[in-house]
């Protein structure tokens, strides 16, 4: 499944703990192709390129935000792309949300789910 979705400003609290992300607008397209809240292994396609991303669907419950939000944490990518539309295919969902009770907790996760989202891209390239 793939969803195009315009990249929006976000909280920045990825960034401040070494994980910047791209932010996707939560369109009704986004919500169909993440019904379930969680981490999913995702190929991104940014300015005609492909790039691997862990992709987190749900709500940030460490930062007491209710809405939720659709961010990709991209290996190898590093630039502004606000308002450009980003192309996402889905490989396989990783693990479902969870809730975490500090920063360093939320660190730790994201580590492991950006090694996970490797293999499963690598597994999906080749």
């Amino acid at each position: 499944m793939t969803v195009t979705s315009r990249v929006v400003h976000g909280s920045k609290h990825g960034r401040s703990i070494g994980y910047p992300t791209v932010n996707l607008a939560v369109t009704d397209a986004v919500r169909a192709a993440f019904k379930e809240y969680g981490v999913y292994a995702v190929c991104a396609m940014v300015r005609g390129e492909a790039y691997c991303g862990a992709l987190f669907w749900g709500v940030r419950s460490l930062f007491i935000e209710m809405d939720p939000v659709c961010e990709i944490s991209l290996l190898d990518f590093s630039g502004d792309v606000y308002g450009e539309q980003v192309s996402v295919e889905v490989i396989q969902r990783i693990r479902p949300a969870v809730t975490v009770v500090d920063k360093d907790e939320l660190k730790q996760l994201i580590k492991k789910d950006i090694q996970d989202a490797q293999k499963a891209y690598d597994l999906f390239r080749s």
